[in-house]
């Protein structure tokens, strides 16, 4: 959605590339912060040219075996209590974003 929102603005010329050097400097240029979630592969290339302030990554694998370890546990009546991570207040889970490394 950010990269989406960020082809919206570029229509809307709310980046500005004042100095026309191709990429979009926070100091000098016009531009609004736009911060992703899902740090797929294409937002490095926005990311490089000022457009992505930042991004996470949603750390599908770890939800993954979360709700393997859930589903499990449900289906074979096991105590909740004793599941490798909290549920709170009886109904959620929380699983951290995993920080997004634009150097890959």
């Amino acid at each position: 959605m950010a990269l989406g929102a960020i082809d919206a603005l570029v229509d809307h010329d709310l980046f500005i590339d004042i100095d026309e050097n191709g990429v979009i400097d926070y100091e000098t240029d016009t531009w609004i912060p736009v911060i992703g979630i899902d740090g797929i592969a294409d937002v490095k290339t926005y990311i490089d040219q000022g457009y992505l302030y930042g991004t996470v990554i949603n750390d599908s694998q770890t939800m993954s075996l979360i709700l393997i370890e859930l589903i499990d546990a449900i289906m074979n009546q096991k105590d909740l209590d004793t599941l490798s991570f909290d549920i709170e207040d009886n109904k959620y889970i929380w699983v951290d974003y995993k920080r997004y490394d634009n150097e890959s």
